[in-house]
């Protein structure tokens, strides 16, 4: 089955770790990382997550241009699935890359990825933080990455066969929440 499965919650939700157990279901998974090595404590979380994967997982590194770096990947060996983890560092990265345009540099970017599972027959599974749950950031950066990011997810969530939302290590499909509500 083809389409996008967002997954999405807070720090240390669980999220990555139930979108990993979802493209576990498939035989050939890209993991496609959009995380920089920043920073020590960066490079460790990092390694970490390199560390969890299975070794049979393909990964595609890429904090810019995930869909250009992932076309010839799936060239060289096909896929049934791609993990895109995660919405959130590929928004960022674009932010402290340059302030303006940012929002759309990485919706151009989501949006080739979505048409290229799409022409392939893949299952995306993207990972993305629910920001908006918390305080209005004080400084300004804050808040339009905040809003960029909510707006991002909103979009992700429309376009999504399937969303689920990771609280404290339990996912919760939305869809299933919102079809009981009159």
């Amino acid at each position: 089955m083809a389409g996008l499965i967002l997954v999405m919650g807070g720090a240390r939700s669980g999220k990555s770790r139930w979108a990993e157990r979802l493209a576990s279901a498939h035989r050939r998974v890209v993991y496609l990382a959009t995380a920089q090595p920043g920073d020590a404590e960066m490079a460790q979380r990092i390694a970490r997550h390199r560390a969890d994967r299975p070794a049979h997982w393909r990964t595609v590194e890429e904090p810019f241009s995930p869909g250009a770096a992932l076309a010839p990947a799936l060239d060289a060996e096909p896929a049934d699935a791609v993990l895109l983890d995660c919405v959130t560092m590929l928004l960022s990265n674009h932010l402290l890359q340059a302030e303006e345009g940012f929002e759309e540099r990485a919706r151009r970017e989501l949006t080739q990825l979505l048409r290229l599972a799409q022409e392939r027959g893949l299952v995306l599974i993207a990972v993305t933080n629910e920001v908006g749950a918390g305080v209005v950031p004080e400084h300004r950066l804050g808040r339009l990455f905040r809003d960029a990011q909510g707006r991002l997810n909103q979009w992700l969530a429309r376009e999504a066969e399937q969303v689920w939302a990771c609280i404290a290590g339990i996912a919760v499909d939305l869809r299933q929440i919102g079809a009981a509500i009159p």
